[in-house]
């Protein structure tokens, strides 16, 4: 299960980043983690941009409502998705068939 946490007015999700994969796509899901694939390579910040806009797509968001707030360089991100509340989210997650489980907090 994709595991989330709220932040504020948002929601904190953990990806595993694949740039310069063969085609866009969420890809599942790893050790809690969402898997994202994107054709960008991992230069100048054109695939942490291709994340953010794939998500924004799958999720029927604007783009400016997905940010990655840790792991800019690295293939695990923290990214912050603003501005919809966990059931609508946790709804869209399941009609593309990803379930989503709210992490504990500590």
């Amino acid at each position: 299960m994709l595991e989330w946490k709220v932040q504020g007015d948002g929601i904190l999700l953990a990806v595993k980043a694949r740039p310069g994969g063969k085609e866009n796509r969420l890809r599942g899901i790893h050790a809690g983690m969402l898997k994202v694939e994107v054709t960008a390579p991992p230069e100048k910040g054109e695939a942490n941009d291709a994340i953010s806009r794939l998500l924004a797509c799958e999720l029927d968001l604007a783009p400016s409502k997905v940010q990655i707030i840790r792991g800019q360089t690295s293939s695990k991100k923290l990214i912050l998705i603003q501005g919809v509340d966990p059931k609508a989210l946790t709804q869209r997650f399941q009609s593309k068939g990803i379930d989503m489980m709210e992490k504990e907090k500590a």
